[in-house]
């Protein structure tokens, strides 16, 4: 998965484009680092470019949630597709994150 960070003040916006699963767990890492660092008010997940995502995958965005939780800080999932969508839905992920179209 590769990403691109954009601070926006006080909110970082976060383009995920790929394949998210546990191999990307550097990248994982550095979300983490990012939003932990600046303990931003609110975080967006941009996943409009994001093609698939497995279980370990689902797993780390858990761990964001977590760490934001912790900072306060506000997490979105937004612009979610395709395969990705139906994987979210099918888990009831938005039961458990907030998604945006």
């Amino acid at each position: 998965m590769n990403i691109n960070i954009h601070n926006d003040g006080s909110m970082r916006q976060i383009e995920c484009d790929g394949t998210l699963s546990y191999r990307d767990k550097p990248a994982i890492d550095r979300i983490v680092e990012c939003i932990s660092e600046d303990t931003p008010s609110r975080c967006v997940l941009r996943m409009e470019r994001l093609e698939r995502i497995d279980s370990a995958g689902l797993g780390m965005l858990l761990l964001i949630k977590d760490v934001a939780e912790r900072i306060g800080t506000e997490l979105i999932l937004k612009g979610i597709t395709g395969k990705v969508s139906k994987l979210m839905m099918i888990t009831e992920f938005s039961s458990m994150m907030r998604i945006e179209k």
